[in-house]
């Protein structure tokens, strides 16, 4: 009331709180309404206003699919107060969660969001909301809506580009759908059909690919999901036909002593049946054999130069392939062996039992003082044998000759001195610096000798530890030991004595008790533990020496069980549960190495 003279004025207000502030014209208080409709537009359009061009709604928001993401892009409001965006996600057009936060971007009209976890096969809906600085929400966008199909997933057999069987199988996991089409085609004609169950399911298919006519030939499998007449998007997925074995002789030999050999056949996956010959023309007139890792008693021919070896294996796609491996007799050029006491000396022996050692690609050997080998009888070929020398004193020669199927070696020598000893006694087992397991049984063995023209052997005795006890037999003698266990690897000094008459003679060695362990050292055993505490359960653990190292400590709490912390030394923390009256509870802690197992248990009391 009053006002004679009208001025124009701007008026900013919140958008969020007064929404219609800034329209276009209104009625001021007192003033004709026909005298404000001709005053001038303001300079400031509000983007929010219902009333304005974009109806309230200056977002114009869109959702695209794109593969299995949406692509939420919208028009960034003329509006200072702005600097952020939350993008709100609904699977049903209710209930509505951010899935992210998009800063505005002042010299950009648009602005965009990538939804990279929307629901499959179903409808997505989006909004946006634009926020001020401080986090007030200004405005929320009209809703935008996504179909996104998602064809099923599969994969073939492991993974792998490649497979050497026609029959895999095929891991499959379907989202919706009421059945599922497999192909070998994309038309899927001849499609097989499986019955599914709607939801997120996972489920193996045994599958034959069918045949191919080589290696590199490819096979490719279609699959689609159908509820009633809809069809899902298609996956396709392809692998390459591989089959390709590799021969070798067992053990991968350079040479060999005998006319039989036997046969490693690697990559069998798909085999059907594989035959083998000495050349590639002979196959075909090959009996096949049925397929298998191995193949006994393969016979080389009878000439002294290499020999290839063919291998004819058949895929089940139903087609061959071939490969090779090279072998050759051995000519025994390379022979040789050296003589040493039973102690490991090359050059001096106090027994006449010495041990032999040869390196050959033999079937037999002999060894003899004599040359000539008069009366020697071949034997069959071992890498270590012992050999008894002649009663006197002195060096010894020793010759030595071998042989297999196709030739014989040189005859060769080698020489050791023997030195009497009145009385003697040794060890067979164990060996000396060997390790043994604590906690087990062993037999331990060992051999004596009376002095030459002396008296003969009375008593052999053993002290295994705890003092010396008879053993059984003289000459071979013998006890059994019951390995003691220790907290941690202890070093023993096991003696064997003999007595011939007045006289005695000693022998030691040296071994190493090592065990498998798991001890608990807390809580003790019997201990009382107050409930709902946390309580420390720890412990130490040890792997046989020599052996697989430690894997893990597992430990069982009143029936759950929990990976530890630590090998050696291990701990885990324990939530003791409540209980209304005394209760006794076992912890059990199992360690593991290379597939073993040892465990040790406690029984604690839990007071409420």
């Amino acid at each position: 009331p009053g006002v004679d003279h009208l001025e124009r004025c701007e008026v900013a207000f919140a958008p969020h709180a007064y929404p219609h502030a800034a329209s276009r014209r209104r009625e001021l208080h007192g003033v004709p309404k026909q005298v404000c409709h001709d005053l001038a537009d303001p300079l400031f359009e509000n983007p929010f206003d219902p009333g304005g061009p974009d109806g309230g709604d200056p977002f114009q928001i869109l959702a695209i699919p794109s593969g299995n993401s949406v692509v939420v892009t919208w028009r960034q409001p003329d509006h200072p107060g702005v600097t952020e965006y939350a993008v709100l996600h609904s699977d049903d057009d209710n209930a509505f969660a951010s899935v992210g936060t998009v800063n505005h971007l002042p010299a950009a009209d648009e602005n965009t969001f990538i939804h990279n976890e929307p629901v499959p096969n179903a409808v997505n809906y989006y909004k946006v909301m634009a926020r001020d600085g401080e986090g007030n929400a200004t405005a929320v966008s009209a809703v935008a809506s996504a179909p996104v199909d998602m064809p099923p997933f599969f994969q073939i057999g492991d993974g792998s580009p490649s497979v050497a069987s026609r029959f895999v199988t095929l891991a499959i996991k379907t989202i919706v759908g009421d059945s599922l089409d497999i192909a070998a085609n994309d038309t899927f004609t001849g499609a097989t059909t499986l019955a599914t169950v709607p939801g997120d399911t996972t489920f193996a298919v045994d599958w034959n690919l069918g045949p191919a006519a080589g290696n590199s030939e490819t096979k490719d499998l279609y699959l689609r999901c159908r509820t009633a007449a809809d069809t899902s998007q298609v996956n396709h997925q392809s692998v390459l036909v591989s089959f390709l074995p590799s021969l070798s002789v067992v053990g991968n030999p350079a040479t060999v002593a005998d006319e039989y050999v036997d046969l490693a056949v690697s990559d069998t996956t798909g085999l059907v049946q594989m035959r083998f010959a000495s050349h590639s023309d002979s196959l075909e007139s090959t009996a096949w054999v049925p397929a298998d890792s191995t193949y006994p008693d393969y016979r080389l021919a009878d000439v002294m130069t290499e020999q290839t070896i063919y291998g004819e294996f058949e895929s089940n796609f139903g087609f061959s392939a071939i490969a090779t491996c090279e072998i050759a007799p051995d000519d025994l050029s390379g022979v040789s062996f050296y003589l040493q006491s039973l102690a490991g000396s090359q050059e001096l022996t106090d027994s006449v039992e010495v041990v032999i050692s040869s390196q050959a690609v033999a079937l037999q050997m002999r060894f003899s003082e004599n040359p000539s080998f008069v009366g020697v009888p071949w034997l069959t070929y071992a890498a270590l044998d012992t050999f008894t020398l002649s009663e006197d004193e002195g060096e010894k020669v020793v010759y030595g000759q071998y042989r297999n199927f196709w030739t014989e070696s040189p005859v060769l020598a080698d020489w050791i001195t023997y030195v009497a000893q009145p009385l003697e006694i040794g060890f067979h087992v164990p060996l000396d610096s060997t390790v043994v397991l604590g906690g087990s049984q062993l037999t331990v063995s060992g051999f004596a000798r009376a002095a030459t023209g002396g008296d003969p052997i009375d008593l052999v005795e053993v002290d295994l530890g705890q003092g010396f006890v008879p053993a059984t037999g003289t000459e071979s003698w013998s006890v059994d030991w019951d390995v003691p266990v220790y907290t941690e690897d202890t070093e023993l000094t096991l003696r064997a004595r003999v007595t011939a008459g007045a006289e005695t003679a000693t022998g030691l060695l040296t071994v190493t008790v090592t065990q498998f362990i798991v001890q608990i050292t807390e809580p003790a055993d019997g201990a009382e533990i107050p409930d709902e505490t946390v309580t420390t359960v720890a412990g130490l653990a040890a792997s046989i020496l020599g052996g697989a190292p430690l894997d893990s400590v597992k430990v069982n709490l009143a029936g759950a069980d929990t990976l530890a912390t630590g090998l050696e030394s291990w701990s885990v923390d324990w939530d003791v549960p409540a209980v209304e009256e005394q209760q006794q509870a076992l912890v059990i802690a199992e360690a593991w190495a290379g597939g073993e197992s040892v465990a040790d248990t406690v029984t604690v009391t839990i007071n409420p």
